[in-house]
């Protein structure tokens, strides 16, 4: 059969004499398949849109039908968006309460506080259907947190307005008459009215009422609550050591719920050694985790959420405005740190511009100053402190944004928490003490320390201020067991602390003025004029860290000495107990290939070479490395004259190594035949002759 194959650019076919083609092979032309975002996988499109905000969310929800459904069947999603910006109004007042109603924790602070303050609804609703939304998305906000810890009390709380219109008065007049008429209310809002009772006049039947209610609220459970009550207890109590070993047990029971105020109580009552019923080892090893589990602050740049038009001198000018407000006020220093780190977390999470800056410190400082102290700043006092550039609603909603964003998490342990700590485990004078405050304080003006955890910088300030102050032993081993904190794992956010605190100039603002509201601030005598402590040489810091260095490496290479090294050479070469064998020693299998090659350097070598070698190898790395160190630290020279001196005389010395054990390889022949390990008769006798 006659065939002949006919080439084209399209496909090879195969020709007979009857004309009959058939393809035989057609070219495979690339077709690009396009992958659509309606595509993907739901779990895959649910995880995309998880970190959309509400506009975008909406929009997303008109695409297509696909979205449609799959976006409004899904209640986490709407649970969960993101309402930063976003201010309740009549014309989103649908959307809003829709979020509400899957359980969005933002949405509810924010309508929450819409009623309460009358901002941004519409006047169709009378006075008391606020006064009941206000309640109802404020419990609803309570029951969604996820931290246990209740916020509420701080919008509601006094001071209140004498003409008998105010909402928060009215609101807490509400509760109390829910309560009394046996209707449940969560435990939450029960320890606001507690809270809230607190900063009214003090009468012995309303001191009744704040303890039944903390007791209703600790009765579901609510940590805090329990707190409360164990603080109340606690005056009354005998100081006996029975009751003190109960209290001490039912403060680590309601720690171990959560509750940070329980906790920074229990680890303060350990370090004036009340440990309850448990070891001092016990105790040590829990504050330790207590102290290398802290939280990490916010940095640059994830501080301004990528924006580049932010720079750290914006927030360094912020912070030292809040500081003079603080002072001003009469602030503790507790509250300007809650302050700088609801200001961070909230910059980290929303896109601001400039001109909100200012208003995002003066509302954070407004809402720290309600959580700390009794001498609070209202909301027309924040718009005055302002010099009017905002409003008095613009406070308003700057407000419910802020805790709406942190979900109500405002709370949280700060560097003057674990260093009131440090401080009663190792005392010292209230100088050092208020310097150490005074750098922490100055630490806050700078993003750089957000990469440090609060602990590390609580430490490296205390051990800093007993450098500056001359406080004895800068670090003392009793606060390596309690912290868990060496020297060196401080040398770093010390140093840090030097540079930028003491060595750098302050920022200047637009007018050429220095800005040092902290060194005022700590130069006045009630804080013992911390800020008149003159600061150190870093070279002092470099020598302490250097000592602790060099100790820290003559430990790790300690000298072996030769009996103990002898015992390490016959467990190298022994055979294990462990094994369950029969014989009593195995042979140790030595290369013949590395025994030829190294035969002939091991011949031409000199014996008082061997010795030498055998003098310097008993000596242990310990001394080199010691020497090393010493060198460093006085001369900066990278080797020791130890090393310079064997250099030559390791390359003629063939070792083997063992763990930390070295044996030269005619040690491990001599000790061949102490053991009844089998040479071979060949390589001995070509030994003999060579010799």
């Amino acid at each position: 059969m006659k065939m002949r194959i006919q080439k084209s650019t399209s496909r090879k076919v195969t020709t007979q004499k009857c004309s009959f083609t058939h393809p035989v092979l057609r070219s495979m032309t690339a077709h690009l398949s396009v992958l659509k975002l309606e595509d993907l996988p739901n779990e895959m499109l649910l995880h995309i849109l998880s970190f959309l905000h509400l506009p975008d969310l909406l929009s997303t929800v008109q695409l297509n039908t696909k979205f449609k459904q799959l976006i409004e069947s899904t209640k986490s999603l709407w649970c969960n968006v993101s309402l930063a910006g976003k201010w309740p109004s009549p014309e989103n007042m649908d959307m809003f309460e829709r979020v509400a109603e899957a359980g969005n924790v933002e949405a509810k602070i924010k309508l929450a506080q819409a009623y309460l303050y009358k901002e941004g609804v519409s006047e169709e609703k009378s006075s008391q259907n606020y006064e009941m939304l206000v309640g109802r998305y404020f419990s609803e906000a309570e029951n969604s947190n996820s931290t246990s810890v209740p916020f509420t009390w701080l919008f509601i709380r006094p001071p209140w307005s004498t003409n008998g219109t105010c909402r928060k008065a009215k609101t807490f007049l509400r509760w109390k008459k829910q309560n009394r008429h046996k209707e449940t209310l969560n435990s939450s809002v029960l320890f606001s009215m507690a809270k809230i009772q607190t900063f009214l006049e003090d009468e012995e039947e309303e001191q009744s009422n704040i303890l039944q209610w903390y007791q209703q609220a600790a009765d579901q459970g609510l940590a805090v609550a329990k707190y409360h009550l164990w603080k109340h207890s606690q005056a009354s109590q005998p100081k006996d050591a029975a009751h003190l070993l109960e209290s001490i047990r039912q403060l680590r029971e309601i720690a171990a719920q959560g509750c940070l105020e329980s906790q920074v109580r229990l680890y303060s009552e350990y370090t004036k050694g009340n440990f309850g019923d448990l070891s001092r080892s016990t105790v040590t090893s829990n504050m330790q985790r207590f102290f290398q589990s802290s939280r990490k602050g916010v940095s640059y740049p994830a501080l301004f959420n990528g924006h580049h038009s932010f720079t750290n001198s914006m927030r360094y000018i912020l912070l030292d405005w809040l500081v003079e407000v603080a002072t001003l006020k009469e602030f503790s220093s507790q509250t300007i740190h809650l302050a700088v780190s609801c200001v961070d977390r909230y910059l980290s999470v929303c896109s601001i511009t400039r001109c909100q800056l200012q208003l995002v410190g003066i509302t954070c400082m407004l809402i720290c100053a309600r959580l700390e102290e009794d001498n609070i700043i209202t909301i027309r006092e924040a718009a005055w402190l302002t010099d009017g550039t905002y409003k008095y609603e613009e406070v308003v909603r700057m407000m419910g944004d802020v805790v709406a964003t942190l979900r109500g998490n405002l709370k949280q342990l700060t560097a003057l928490d674990y260093l009131e700590l440090l401080v009663q485990v190792d005392p010292v004078s209230k100088k050092c003490e208020y310097v150490a405050k005074y750098i922490a304080e100055l630490s806050l003006l700078h993003s750089y320390f957000g990469t440090f955890r609060v602990s590390v910088i609580a430490a490296s300030c205390l051990l800093l201020a007993r450098v500056m102050t001359s406080e004895g032993c800068p670090w003392s081993s009793v606060m390596t067991e309690f912290s868990g904190f060496g020297l060196a794992d401080l040398s770093s956010c010390c140093l840090a602390l030097q540079k930028r605190c003491f060595e750098k100039p302050p920022v200047v603002d637009h007018r050429d003025v220095a800005l040092t509201a902290v060194k005022q601030r700590f130069a006045e005598s009630n804080r013992y004029c911390a800020s008149s402590v003159p600061a150190k040489n870093v070279e002092m810091l470099h020598t302490i860290f250097a000592c602790e260095d060099k100790v820290r490496r003559v430990r790790r290479n300690d000298p072996i000495t030769p009996s103990h090294r002898r015992k390490k050479e016959e467990s190298f070469l022994l055979m294990s107990p462990s094994r369950k064998s029969r014989r009593t020693s195995r042979p140790v299998h030595i290369h013949e290939d590395a025994v030829e090659k190294s035969r002939e350097e091991e011949v031409v070598t000199p014996t008082h070479e061997v010795l030498d070698q055998e003098g310097a190898i008993v000596e242990g790395p310990g001394s080199s490395s010691s020497r090393r160190a010493h060198d460093i630290i006085q001369a900066g020279s990278s080797h020791s004259h130890f090393e310079n001196e064997n250099v030559g005389k390791q390359k003629s010395t063939r070792t083997l190594r063992s763990g930390s054990c070295r044996v030269k390889l005619q040690d491990v022949k001599n000790r061949v035949v102490e053991v009844g390990i089998r040479s071979s008769p060949r390589s001995l006798k070509r030994k003999t002759m060579e010799s």
